[in-house]
């Protein structure tokens, strides 16, 4: 798993998005009473990157930080870059 140090992952609810090949493209957690929110700035937010062979290359969060500030419903749209 890839965490930043300053994460302590037991406190939240966490979810995977995969894509048709089974590889996660989205990652988020949030609070464990915010999980339903998801229309609701709640979530951190992961987004993964693959290279043509399926190996990943690159992670970003949204907004380039761990803050629990993101629409899970606009994943597609938010930046990771």
């Amino acid at each position: 798993m890839f965490w930043n140090n300053m994460i302590d992952a037991s406190k939240y609810c966490q979810l995977y998005d995969y894509d048709a090949s089974n590889n996660a493209i989205y990652f988020w957690e949030c609070l464990p009473w915010d999980s339903l929110k998801t229309t609701e700035p709640l979530f951190r937010i992961k987004k993964f990157t693959y290279d043509i062979s399926g190996n990943m290359t690159l992670w970003n969060y949204a907004d380039w930080n761990i803050v629990m500030d993101n629409v899970w419903d606009d994943r597609a749209i938010l930046s990771y870059s």
